[in-house]
């Protein structure tokens, strides 16, 4: 898993600096970096609190669902026919 999450890294860096013009860079990268770690800090929050709610073990399967069903709005998703050429 922690390769996948750094191989990830490096292919989407290596997008949004292709896709972006050089001005901009620095601005998306920022924003960036605030969502992810705001989605972060409210994962780490639901995940508390499912877990004093209902307990460990369905804290875990909430996250497994949860890991599981996190393709389908990127499969939903208009982007995934974009091309680099804007067609």
């Amino acid at each position: 898993m922690i390769f996948k999450v750094g191989f990830d890294s490096v292919l989407l860096m290596s997008f949004r600096q292709h896709v972006t013009p050089p001005w901009l860079l620095g601005r998306i990268n920022g924003t960036l970096r605030v969502v992810f770690s705001g989605a972060l800090t409210l994962g780490g929050a639901a995940a508390a609190l499912v877990g004093e709610v209902s307990g460990p073990r369905t804290a875990t399967w909430v996250a497994c669902a949860a890991l599981a069903l996190v393709w389908v709005p990127i499969l939903r998703s208009p982007m995934r026919r974009q091309t680099l050429d804007g067609t």
